[in-house]
């Protein structure tokens, strides 16, 4: 059986059907290159974004390391002088020990002196305790 194609050539009042065919076709190509050229573009922008979260991770972990040797060494620093500072004071109260001790022609220092040196030296003491402790605590 034979089909009768003459109506596909004549004219209408319209646009012929193989007008439509075209039309339809030429619009599925272009909506799946577009499609396709849109996917690449979202693909691409996704890994673009996925190298610059990498590269951020990267300095970041880079600046935290090096913010944590900074803070470290500093907080060594400060442990290093808070020992050093309480070596210091130990001194002075051995000092201030002695200085209660001390006798010209026959004298000591009298007692509202000893006991002011008595005074400092408690402070310093309970300075000097606590200062260690949180030295040994870092």
């Amino acid at each position: 059986m034979r089909v009768n194609m003459e109506w596909f050539r004549g004219d209408r009042g319209g646009l012929f059907l193989r007008d439509h065919l075209c039309f339809w076709l030429l619009r599925e190509l272009t909506g799946k290159i577009h499609l396709i050229i849109s996917s690449t573009t979202l693909v691409d922008g996704i890994l673009v974004i996925i190298i610059i979260s990498i590269i951020g991770c990267v300095v970041l972990y880079t600046g935290q390391g090096k913010f944590h040797t900074s803070t470290s060494n500093t907080l060594d620093y400060v442990v290093w002088q808070a020992n050093t500072t309480v070596e210091s004071l130990w001194s002075v109260l051995d000092y201030l020990e002695a200085a209660k001790h001390i006798r010209a022609d026959q004298l000591f220092l009298p007692p509202d002196v000893q006991n002011n040196i008595n005074k400092v030296e408690t402070d310093i003491n309970t300075a000097t305790t606590a200062l260690e402790h949180e030295a040994r605590r870092n």
